[in-house]
């Protein structure tokens, strides 16, 4: 029922107010409640006193995606000795347009959160595909209304680190729809931890908005629906729930992009060792160029021609 009401009050969830009138973010670190992991232990990088509830930021939810995982499925990440304040590994708004080692999750939970069992409430931004991040829309106005949930929202790859397709990207090795994979790991990631952090991974809605909201319905009939649902309810806003154009398309694109970043042919292990920066000035150089639409596609596997 709260998430119900949480969800009728969806109209107000458009701007952060992060930082309200009284914030933990100014206390010293040993006044911050942590949560142990089996991989890590995270500390709350701030929080509203007066309200009552903390903000636990830039949670790694997958290895970084570089090297031989760029174009690769997403892995669990690696013990971290360090306590994770919430600001030692990531700027706060950390985006997968702007840097590779982006795969964080941000938790918002009550400050008695503990034990509650709480229903989670996981959002995934929109921006084409190609922007965004999960610095945006916070959930600041909903606790105002209610304490009685968890807020998570995650990143995911953009542009062609999450969308690269293609016959000769599929015969090198390279994942399709990595962008559907992140989403998937960051909702595996929620049924396996958010207990963690006082909520019920048996009572999870996913929400998103545009490219989010796509994300979403992908993840409703990943595999033609026949993988294990990892949320309960959904709230999807402006979804483009369409695949995009034909292998045919993303092979032009994929052999474009490679050619321009000096990688003629398009093979995977000389795209690895491009510089990020590099390769993502390029590709968006040649999606302007082309038109060509940064949508996930049919795959025959996590996203089958049914």
């Amino acid at each position: 029922m709260h998430v119900y009401a949480l969800l009728l009050a969806a109209a107000a969830f458009v701007a952060p107010i992060f930082g309200d009138t009284t914030t933990t973010s100014s206390s010293s670190s040993s006044s911050r409640p942590t949560v142990e992991l089996d991989y890590t232990t995270v500390q709350a990088v701030g929080g509203n006193t007066t309200v009552g509830y903390y903000k636990y930021q830039n949670i790694r939810f997958a290895k970084v995606p570089t090297g031989d995982l760029r174009f690769a499925a997403p892995e669990w990440p690696d013990i971290e000795t360090a306590i994770n304040n919430g600001t030692n590994l990531a700027d706060s708004d950390v985006d997968c347009s702007s840097s590779e080692d982006c795969l964080y999750l941000d938790v918002w939970a009550p400050a008695d959160a503990a034990g509650r069992n709480l229903p989670v409430l996981v959002w995934t931004y929109g921006g084409g595909f190609t922007g965004g991040s999960k610095s945006q829309n916070t959930p600041e106005g909903l606790f105002d209304l209610t304490q009685d949930f968890i807020f998570v929202g995650y990143n995911y790859r953009l542009g062609i680190t999450g969308l690269a397709t293609g016959p000769t990207y599929q015969h090198e090795g390279g994942t399709g729809n990595l962008c559907v994979w992140d989403s998937t790991h960051a909702f595996e990631w929620v049924q396996k931890y958010i207990t963690n952090f006082g909520g019920n991974p048996d009572d999870v809605t996913a929400m998103g908005f545009s490219a989010g909201g796509s994300q979403v319905m992908f993840q409703m009939t990943r595999f033609g629906g026949n993988a294990p649902q990892l949320f309960n309810k959904a709230y999807i806003m402006s979804p483009g729930y369409v695949p995009g154009a034909g292998h045919h398309h993303g092979e032009q694109y994929w052999q474009n992009v490679s050619s321009a970043v000096g990688c003629d042919g398009g093979h995977l292990d000389c795209m690895r060792q491009v510089d990020f920066d590099t390769l993502a000035t390029a590709a968006d150089n040649i999606v302007s160029t082309y038109t060509y639409q940064m949508q996930p596609r049919v795959d025959g596997f996590i996203i089958p021609d049914t």
